[in-house]
């Protein structure tokens, strides 16, 4: 569609959308009059209409990503966008060769973060728990993205009432540091056709504005920040609607692995190539993309790839092996079984099933899993092998593993991890342990002992 008759961006309809609204309201009934909430004034502009719109010839280039992985698009909270809106967002992203999956209601946030590189959350119409904003943090916090793309309040005409639409943002941008105005802004002398229209250009050098000059946004809301840094600063003559107010506003600003824009509209099909929104839009999808998450126990499966290497170190527990093998391919991973009886029982491999008396004859070749005198130690955590099953994922080495007295607590643990219980048993973000007997324990410093069950 023609970016001059685009319904929520008008240029020369604003005029006549505006005047069909008042005679509505006008000549309704005494009893719809006294039940209207009464509109906020704000000053009458012009239009600022011009006869040639901004140059739409870019194209969002091919974003290289270091390797594959999953970019998470929050729909869970009412999120005002349908798919077509975000489109060039899309195809940037998965040209890369990153999967793109949507956060549903029935799923969740946290469920959905679970493996995930970054999250985009777009215009939220529903607040966020304090659960969804502690995973969230939890994810940022540990090397993961999050663009939040943000809209400023606007009105809705009903049959009896002016309602309000606003953004619930602030619900998990302010533990950023980061807050989205309410207000748009305008610009009736430097704009895209219309006032509302508004270019900026970059404040600052980042990756995030490389080669961009000047990028167009339709309905641009101001975006703070308190510790982080403007990226885009509305051009001059921009005004805050409320109180026709001048300024110098930021519409991106980032923070850490955070980025927020106050504005959703420069990805639509007919806009994201408009000087140059393109540039930014593929500079945003490299950010996502290019975050050095590590993963942990609670990404599991992801924790361990698409094409994992299974590997157990005794004939006795080979159907645990099996059935940890089954659980990865149901999940869409492609593994492969092997047996290591001799030495280097944690090399090669991605998830290691391992004994005790195995790690303890052969080492574990892991300075944060030792396995010593009939006790097992991982940081925060020391006791007695018998009865206990230790998880790990050390930093360098394989994804997982799981060490086991014999075949029966082996299966134990290959059920746990099937059923997606794992997370129930987290010492820390790389350990979990399940004690089976009452046995001697000694935590160690940082421990969270609540956490070890019997």
């Amino acid at each position: 569609m023609d970016r001059l008759t685009r319904d929520n961006r008008p240029r020369a309809v604003v005029f006549l959308t505006t005047v069909v609204v008042v005679v509505v309201i006008s000549t309704a009934t005494p009893l719809v009059s006294h039940l209207l909430t009464p509109p906020v004034t704000y000053p009458a502009y012009e239009t600022g209409l011009v006869p040639d719109p901004a140059p739409a010839s870019g194209q969002v280039g091919l974003v290289a990503g270091n390797r594959s992985g999953t970019i998470v698009i929050d729909s869970a909270h009412a999120n005002g966008f349908d798919q077509e809106d975000i489109q060039p967002l899309i195809e940037a992203i998965t040209d890369a060769g990153y999967r793109v999956a949507f956060a549903e209601t029935e799923t969740g946030i946290e469920a959905a973060l679970v493996g995930a590189d970054g999250l985009v959350v777009i215009d939220p119409g529903r607040e966020y728990s304090v659960d969804e904003v502690r995973a969230v943090k939890r994810f940022v916090d540990d090397g993961g993205r999050l663009v939040m793309l943000g809209e400023p309040g606007r009105s809705r005409v009903g049959a009896v009432s002016v309602r309000s639409i606003r953004s619930r943002f602030d619900s998990l941008s302010t533990a950023f540091g980061i807050e989205f105005g309410e207000d748009y802004l305008f610009n009736t002398a430097d704009n895209d056709g219309n006032h509302r229209n508004v270019f900026a250009a970059p404040s600052g050098d980042s990756p995030l504005v490389a080669r961009v000059e000047r990028t167009a946004f339709y309905t641009a809301a101001p975006v703070s920040t308190t510790n982080g840094q403007a990226l885009l600063v509305a051009t001059n003559g921009t005004r805050l609607v409320r109180g026709d107010t001048p300024g110098r506003y930021p519409v991106a600003v980032r923070h850490g692995n955070v980025l927020a824009v106050g504005d959703t509209t420069f990805l639509a099909g007919d806009l994201f190539n408009v000087v140059d929104n393109d540039r930014f839009i593929g500079n945003i999808a490299r950010f996502l993309l290019s975050g050095p998450r590590q993963l942990t126990l609670e990404d599991y499966p992801a924790l361990v790839g698409e094409t994992p290497t299974v590997q157990y170190t005794d004939v006795t527990l080979l159907g645990a092996a099996q059935r940890i093998a089954t659980d990865l391919r149901e999940g869409g991973a492609r593994p492969r079984l092997r047996l290591e009886g001799g030495g280097g029982a944690t090399e090669g491999a991605d998830v290691v099933l391992a004994t005790y008396s195995h790690l303890r004859t052969h080492g574990t070749g892991l300075p944060s899993l030792t396995v010593a005198r009939g006790r097992v130690a991982v940081p925060g955590f020391e006791s007695e092998t018998a009865g206990v099953i230790v998880f790990h994922s050390p930093v360098d080495g394989p994804g997982l593993v799981v060490a086991v007295t014999g075949p029966a607590k082996a299966r134990q643990a290959a059920g746990i991890l099937a059923e997606g219980e794992l997370k129930e048993y987290l010492l820390n973000e790389r350990s979990a342990v399940v004690r089976t007997a009452t046995i001697e324990v000694t935590a160690t410093p940082g421990a969270n002992a609540s956490n070890v069950s019997g």
